[in-house]
């Protein structure tokens, strides 16, 4: 019988990019949402240590760090490496350096245009931490060898599978297809694939449902959750983003014994921290004056005669229904106004106040014909256009201004031209 602690996504790093009060839980190093991050990696090696006596194996399915990824070089911020390397250290430590730790890169924490990963300094200062990267992946393709991971002493092997696309290119897949049958289960140990991948983007091979491992853990989608009866996903630590809000998330305590199902015991996190999706129905008739209005009425629960970094809440405003064209217009600065004015008051216990569109509906309605509007643009369409280039571009740049200003007034009479034949 084996034991593990299965984790992914823990996400070490993730700093929220947009609409967020600005103060800092550690001024100039960890932001407020970042550090929920940080106490439940600490909570989880806790956890580790308390059980150390009755854990086999601790297992992590990827994405450790968020940053850098594939569109983002941003470098993971140093805390996240500190709280890593202090960690495993204090974990090592405790358990006396008897339980393997078993990683696999994600799709985050690693340089996609590089050879290069955060782990690379990091794996050197343990002997009991087994990293497999996604270049020890393309290694193993290209050699037509396994990449597997045995520890003989407890009857274990490990069959590794960093996050990798194998559907760019057909010859890519073939490769990745003809491979992977050197990661078939050999029925002599108990047999652990680990995994970051997901039918969602088509990084999760269909014949590793197929294989007869003794379990399956994987990572990359952040919903704890059972795939199959062998197969299952462990869940991030934190909420990422807003459709996270129903998800669970935690670790998994699983009990393996060869050739018999798992049993799986799943753990979530307790979270301090509301994160609510709040919906505002708008209608032609609304104004800035009473959407503003709604809004107040809807953040009144979240006053509070102080701010607490800790327990804010992030929320993000749902408007739906529909609205007049020329309302949604004006109504942008003034909701901007009043977020600034939330985020920055002390009277409100919230960290972040986002707003979407997605659920609402733009009605034109009289004031927005063709013809009325081009009552608007089209007085001196030339000599406004010009002036208004003239704010936005410099001479010293090279363009032919009046050939600019004659491609747009085309344009223009054009869409009014096709917009008047379509109503």
């Amino acid at each position: 019988m084996v034991k593990i602690l299965h984790i992914s996504d823990t996400h070490l790093g993730f700093r929220l990019r947009r609409d967020y009060r600005r103060d800092w839980y550690k001024f100039g190093e960890i932001r407020w949402y970042e550090n929920d991050f940080y106490l439940r990696w600490e909570e989880f090696i806790d956890y580790c240590i308390k059980k150390k006596y009755d854990i086999d194996f601790i297992i992590h399915s990827g994405d450790l760090f968020n940053f850098p990824f594939e569109g983002s070089n941003y470098p993971s911020p140093e805390p996240a490496r500190e709280r890593v390397v202090t960690n495993l250290k204090r974990f090592f430590q405790e358990t006396e350096n008897q339980i393997p730790f078993i990683l696999i890169d994600g799709n985050h924490g690693i340089y996609q245009s590089y050879r290069y990963s955060l782990m690379d300094s990091i794996t050197p200062l343990f002997t009991n931490l087994f990293y497999f990267s996604i270049w020890d992946l393309k290694k193993a393709i290209n050699d037509d060898k396994p990449l597997i991971c045995e520890f003989p002493n407890k009857n274990t092997r490990f069959y590794l599978f960093p996050y990798f696309e194998y559907v760019q290119t057909d010859e890519i897949k073939i490769a990745y297809d003809n491979w992977i049958e050197n990661q078939r289960p050999r029925e002599d140990m108990i047999e652990i694939a680990v995994v970051h991948g997901s039918d969602l983007d088509q990084t999760l091979h269909s014949k590793l449902k197929m294989f007869n491992y003794d379990y399956v853990a994987l990572g990359h989608e952040h919903n704890q959750r059972t795939v199959t009866k062998r197969m299952f996903f462990s869940g991030s630590f934190v909420p990422l983003n807003f459709n996270e809000v129903e998800f669970k998330h935690g670790f998994l305590e699983v009990e393996l014994n060869k050739n018999v199902e798992p049993i799986v015991i799943d753990h979530c996190f307790d979270n301090q921290r509301i994160f609510e999706i709040i919906i505002i129905e708008l209608n032609p008739s609304s104004t800035s004056q009473s959407v503003i209005h709604s809004l107040s009425e809807a953040l009144e629960p979240y006053r509070r005669e102080s701010w607490d970094g800790k327990t804010s809440a992030r929320l993000k405003i749902q408007f739906a229904g529909n609205i007049a064209l020329k309302s949604f217009w004006g109504l942008n600065d003034e909701l901007n106004d009043f977020k600034s004015k939330i985020l920055n008051s002390k009277d409100y216990n919230i960290l972040q106040l986002s707003f979407s569109w997605n659920f609402l509906s733009k009605e034109t309605g009289d004031d927005f014909k063709p013809e009325i509007i081009k009552e608007y643009i089209l007085n001196n369409p030339k000599e406004e256009f010009m002036e208004y280039l003239k704010g936005k571009i410099k001479p010293s740049d090279g363009f032919d201004m009046d050939l600019l200003a004659e491609i747009a007034i085309e344009i223009i009479e054009k869409s009014l031209i096709k917009n008047k034949r379509g109503n």
